[in-house]
C-alpha cells in the first residue's frame, strides 16, 4: 500500500477498477473505509491510500467505481465546497457510505444529499435484527434474521425515499441501523452500527458471529456497489475421499441409493471422487453408477495413499501414478481432474511446487486450525483471501468436514462468493465395503444434507472441483 494515513480526520475517497483489480483509497484516517479497504484485499484486489483534498472529487463523466466513506459528525463539518464536490460525484454514479454511532435525541442532516435527515433513537439492548432482500444485499445475506443482543442507537424519521437494509428490534419493533437513499445515478448508505472494538476481528471470523456481522454490512455493501467485488455465483461441491477401491464389490446398489438421496436433496448436486491411482481394480458396475450421475475423479495422492512428506522422489512416485491413470481412464472410460487431494491432507512445500510445475490446477485441503464457531465469541481462524488462495494459475480451495459447516460458516462465506467444499469419507455414509454386514451402515445418507439445503436455499450452484479452481483463478 503506497501512503500513509494521516490521523484525525475521518474521511476518505476511494476509487475501484475491478478489471485491474485495483482499488484506490483517500483516506485522512486510517479508519475510514477501512472494513471496506479489507473486503477489497480479500477479494484480491490491490488498494492503495492517498489524501483527500477538493482536487481529488474534481473528476468528471461516470463516477460509478467510487466509493467515499465519512462519519455523519465530519460530513456535518464540510465546508460547502466540498459538500458541494461530494454531492456531484454521487450523483454520476458514486457510492456515499456514511457511519458513525449517533447521538441519542440529536438530529442528524443529510444534505445536501437529500432533503431532510434523521433523529437518533436513544440506545436500545435489541433481541435480534433483521437484513431485507435489496438487491445490493450480499444474495446470501437477503431476508435473514438473527438473535443477537446489540446496543444500537437506530435511526428514526427517515426520509420518505430511504431503503432500509438492516433493522433491529427492540420492544417488539423494528428500527433502521442502516439505509441507502438514491441520489441520481449513486447511492449514500447511512450506517449507525457502531465498531467496536470486537470488529477488529478478520472479516470471516466477523461474519460467523450474529453480533459481529451488522458492523461489517454497511462497508461490505458499500464496497461491493462501487467496486463489484463478488462473484454472481456461489458454488458449492461434495467431495469423497478413499473411492473408487480396489475390489469393493457388491457395494453398487447402495452408492445408488446415496447417489439418488442426494439429487433428490438438490438435483443436478456434484459429487467428486478422491481416487488413488494405485487402486486400478475397482469394481466395473461401480463406476458405471457413477457415471449415471455428475460425478468426477481427482486424484488422491501421486500413486499411492500415504503421506507424501515421506515421498524422497516426487517425480518417480508421479510417473508410475501417471501410468496408472492413464490405464485406469481407457479401461473404465473416466477422466482425472488436474486436482489433488493429498492423503491424510498432509504435503510440504516441495509438493506444492511440484503441483505446480506438473500440469495440476489445484489441491484441495481442509484449512489448519479452523473450528466451528461457538455461541459465545468464535475462537481464533485463518482468514485465507478469496477462500482459494492463488498463486499463477494454481489456487488452494478450502474444504471442511459437515461437523465444521455450520450455518453460520456457510452463511459468511457464502455472502462473499466464497465456495463450499464438504468433505466425507466412506464410512460418514456407508459405504465401506460390505457395508451390509455392518451395523449402522445404513444410515449415513444424510450426511450432506445440512449443506444442500443451505444450497437450495441460497440458490449455491453445484460445480466441480476443476470448475471451482478454474473461477478461483480467472477472479484471482
Amino acid at each position: 500500500m503506497r501512503g500513509e494515513a494521516i490521523a484525525n480526520s475521518e474521511v476518505c475517497f476511494a476509487i475501484g477498477f475491478k478489471r485491474m483489480h485495483i482499488c484506490r483509497l483517500l483516506s485522512d484516517d486510517c479508519r475510514g473505509g477501512s472494513r471496506s479497504e479489507e473486503i477489497a484485499r480479500f477479494c484480491g484486489a490491490s488498494v492503495e491510500r492517498h489524501p483527500l483534498s477538493e482536487r481529488s472529487l474534481s473528476t468528471s463523466g461516470d463516477a460509478a467505481g467510487i466509493l467515499i466513506a465519512i462519519t455523519f459528525e465530519r460530513l456535518a463539518g464540510l465546508s460547502p465546497a466540498l459538500k458541494s464536490q461530494l454531492k456531484d460525484c454521487v450523483a454520476r454514479g458514486a457510492t456515499l457510505h456514511v457511519k458513525g454511532e449517533l447521538a441519542p435525541g440529536q438530529n442528524y442532516t443529510l444534505a445536501p444529499f437529500v432533503e431532510g435527515g434523521l433523529s437518533a433513537m436513544p440506545a436500545t439492548a435489541s433481541i435480534g435484527y433483521r437484513l431485507s432482500g435489496h438487491p445490493l444485499m450480499p444474495s446470501a445475506l437477503r431476508n435473514e434474521e438473527q438473535a443477537a443482543e446489540l446496543a444500537v442507537a437506530a435511526a428514526s424519521r427517515l426520509p420518505a425515499n430511504a431503503e432500509p437494509l438492516l433493522s433491529i428490534r427492540a420492544a417488539g419493533t423494528d428500527y433502521a441501523s442502516i439505509f441507502l437513499v438514491r441520489v441520481g445515478g449513486g447511492i449514500v448508505i447511512c450506517d449507525t452500527v457502531p465498531e467496536l472494538a470486537a470488529d477488529a476481528r478478520p472479516l470471516l471470523q466477523a461474519l460467523e458471529e450474529p453480533a459481529a456481522l451488522p458492523a461489517a454490512l454497511g462497508p461490505m455493501v458499500a464496497a461491493n456497489r462501487a467496486w463489484k467485488l463478488y462473484p454472481d455465483e456461489t458454488f458449492f461441491n461434495l467431495v469423497i475421499d478413499d473411492r473408487p477401491a480396489n475390489f469393493d464389490y457388491f457395494n453398487s446398489a447402495r452408492l445408488l441409493g446415496l447417489l439418488r438421496h442426494l439429487n433428490r436433496a438438490h438435483p443436478g448436486v456434484h459429487l467428486d471422487f478422491a481416487w488413488t491411482p494405485d487402486q486400478s481394480h475397482p469394481s466395473r458396475s461401480y463406476i458405471e453408477t457413477l457415471k449415471g450421475f455428475r460425478t468426477g475423479f481427482v486424484w488422491h495422492g501421486l500413486r499411492r495413499h500415504i503421506d507424501h512428506r515421506s515421498i524422497a522422489d516426487l517425480a518417480v512416485e508421479f510417473a508410475a501414478g501417471r501410468r496408472l491413470v492413464d490405464e485406469i481412464s481407457l479401461a473404465y472410460g473416466v477422466r482425472f481432474q488436474p486436482v489433488m487431494v493429498f492423503p491424510f491432507e498432509r504435503d510440504s512445500p516441495e509438493c506444492l511446487d511440484f503441483l505446480r510445475g506438473h500440469g495440476f490446477l489445484a489441491k484441495v485441503n481442509k484449512p489448519a486450525a479452523v473450528e466451528p464457531p461457538a455461541e459465545g465469541p468464535p475462537p481464533a481462524a485463518i482468514d485465507l483471501r478469496s477462500g482459494s488462495a492463488s498463486a499463477g494459475r494454481f489456487a488452494i480451495l478450502e474444504r471442511f468436514p459437515m461437523r465444521l459447516l455450520t450455518r453460520r460458516r456457510m452463511l459468511a462465506r457464502a455472502a462473499l462468493g466464497l465456495p463450499l467444499i464438504a468433505a466425507a469419507h466412506p464410512p460418514d455414509l456407508g459405504l465401506m465395503r460390505l457395508a451390509k454386514l455392518r451395523p449402522g451402515a445404513g444410515r449415513s445418507f444424510a450426511y450432506f444434507d445440512p449443506l444442500l439445503s443451505f444450497a437450495a436455499e441460497k440458490r449455491l450452484q453445484p460445480a466441480s472441483l476443476e470448475e471451482i479452481a478454474y473461477n478461483s483463478i480467472a477472479a484471482a
